[in-house]
């Protein structure tokens, strides 16, 4: 038997296999046009915003006296995903900044895309801030 023939057989099988059995890593959105988020987050999402953000920016995002509107021309404030949701996270609500969960921040802003019909995707939107920086807000689709 022949061992310098089988090691490279017994190499290439291996690895052969280990790019079957490994999972592709998945590439993160580039843009919110490309489904950042699910129905079922951006759901919990409007719950959420009904009991800590409507009061002050209206039950359909449209602002009022005391808070800006939540959709249309104010996304040209936030080129990423990360700066959006660290300025909700660090600032909302108003009256105590940062007390809800960052799960619970993202499902808010998931809501927002929804009310701005970004469309929605399969993966739930992620409180990674690393991540969310790699996702672009546009308001015109690409």
């Amino acid at each position: 038997m022949d061992v310098q023939r089988l090691v490279p057989r017994a190499v290439m099988a291996a690895l052969t296999m280990s790019l079957v059995v490994i999972p592709q890593a998945q590439q993160p959105p580039g843009s919110v046009w490309e489904g950042v988020y699910t129905e079922a987050q951006a759901k919990r999402g409007q719950d959420q915003y009904a009991k800590a953000c409507s009061l002050c920016h209206g039950a359909k995002l449209q602002g009022s006296d005391v808070a800006p509107s939540l959709s249309g021309v104010f996304l040209d404030t936030y080129p990423t995903v990360a700066d959006l949701f660290e300025r909700v996270r660090t600032t909302m609500p108003e009256d105590q900044p940062g007390q809800l969960a960052r799960e619970v921040y993202a499902d808010i802003v998931a809501h927002m895309f929804a009310v701005n019909k970004f469309p929605a995707g399969q993966l739930e939107l992620g409180t990674n801030l690393e991540a969310l920086q790699q996702i672009r807000i546009e308001r015109v689709k690409p």
